[in-house]
């Protein structure tokens, strides 16, 4: 009996395949940096010149949240609850600008108001914020970044992160036990042609390196859902996983063309990241823990620029557009996710020949690539069942991503034994 692997592509897709995905109402806006939901009613918009629209009602109205500040943008939020929360951005002191700097704001009533806990022109924006809990949090920034033990009353500044990381950091803070912090690396420092995170498990207060894999890390972004268990994205399409607190890590090139901009997972093995190609950024989900990748397509004419999750409702928004999507949608099973575009791998593994049987009836190809990203094989994908011989393929583990029109639309891994 054949080991079978089933993925399921959007491509060009019938109304019905993406109709799980609604429109959420939003104000009368050009464009919005960020969306950022709490709850299934208490959610954020996050606009130029520190400027935040909220809505406590899923999106029915919206209310515009001041603040005294301009020339401003913001970049990132993170509510501990529905009282507490902390967003994050940057400020030109001077205009013309001449110097650029941190802005922390938080709120204490839900996000009816807000107040600076912090604001310098010395250390870049803020670009990442994560808490443990309510009083342990870190702020991540450009140049120098913070911690605070106190609910944000006080700030110390975090090891100083300037000679090995710099821009595009991100921040996972899972618990009191594990932090982690990673991002773009400078020209200077130890392992300059390496991947590597910083891993602290005593609040912040010492930092041991991990180095991770070989290769310049472009904008890092990473998301834990435990101590141990964690998923980080980098330029070219390389994704990592670990389940032990970073000790050690499995490698997936999904696709070299793609630049990540943010991952997110529900649980272990349901998550979602958002990746650059071609002028636009797109939705992807995994339902096995980043084995395999599905494209969502949500709206032909939409741009995926952020993403949020709550306990029930998965949130994407873009420029002047917002979508939900219920989590239930995506784990009550495969058979709810059929789209116009089907593959099938079997078997696998295999020694031999790779089958790929496909329903959908326009030009796309498929590129097998090694874990190093290297490519292996590449070639046009016909309808129907294509045969891909396989037998000159060292044993090891693989990629397969597929693509229509040059668009990524999905990957698979799979074995050759």
């Amino acid at each position: 009996m054949k080991n079978t692997m089933i993925c399921f592509l959007c491509l060009i897709l019938s109304s019905a395949s993406f109709a799980q995905w609604d429109t959420v109402n939003i104000p009368n806006i050009n464009y919005f940096n960020s969306s950022y939901f709490i709850n299934d009613d208490l959610g954020f918009l996050l606009l130029e010149g520190a400027k935040v629209e909220r809505t406590d009602d899923a999106g029915m109205t919206w209310d515009s949240i001041g603040t005294s500040y301009i020339y401003t943008w913001l970049n990132s939020a993170h509510f501990i609850n529905e009282n507490v929360g902390y967003i994050g951005g940057g400020a030109a002191f001077t205009f013309p600008p001449s110097s650029v700097g941190d802005l922390i704001l938080k709120t204490t009533d839900g996000g009816l108001s807000f107040d600076s806990i912090y604001g310098t022109y010395a250390s870049g924006d803020i670009t990442a914020i994560d808490f443990a809990d309510e009083d342990h949090g870190i702020f991540m920034s450009s140049y120098i970044s913070f911690k605070t033990d106190d609910g944000g009353l006080t700030l110390d500044t975090l090891f100083d992160f300037t000679n090995t990381l710099s821009y595009g950091k991100d921040v996972a803070y899972p618990s009191l036990n594990s932090a982690y912090v990673g991002g773009f690396q400078s020209n200077t420092g130890p392992n300059i042609n390496d991947l590597y995170i910083y891993k602290s498990i005593n609040q912040g207060e010492d930092w041991n390196l991990i180095v991770i894999d070989t290769g310049r890390s472009n904008n890092t972004h990473m998301d834990f859902i435990d101590d141990d268990t964690g998923f980080l994205i980098v330029q070219g399409g390389r994704f990592y996983k670990t389940i032990d607190g970073g000790v050690s890590w499995t490698k997936q090139v999904i696709d070299t063309r793609l630049t990540f901009s943010e991952i997110s997972f529900v649980n272990a093995n349901l998550g979602f990241l958002v990746a650059y190609q071609n002028d636009t950024s797109y939705l992807y989900s995994t339902m096995d823990g980043g084995d395999s990748w599905q494209y969502e397509q949500i709206d032909t004419a939409f741009s995926v620029t952020s993403l949020s999750i709550t306990d029930n409702y998965i949130y994407v928004g873009g420029f002047n557009k917002l979508y939900k999507r219920s989590i239930d949608s995506f784990t009550v099973g495969i058979s709810s996710r059929l789209s116009d575009y089907q593959f099938e791998l079997f078997p696998n593994p295999s020694s031999s020949v790779l089958n790929i049987t496909s329903s959908y009836k326009g030009q796309s190809s498929y590129c097998i690539r090694d874990y190093l990203g290297r490519t292996i094989l590449k070639n046009n994908l016909a309808s129907g069942t294509s045969a891909i011989d396989i037998s000159s393929i060292e044993a090891g583990v693989y990629t397969i991503s597929i693509s229509s029109k040059n668009i990524f639309t999905g990957s698979s891994k799979f074995i050759v034994k």
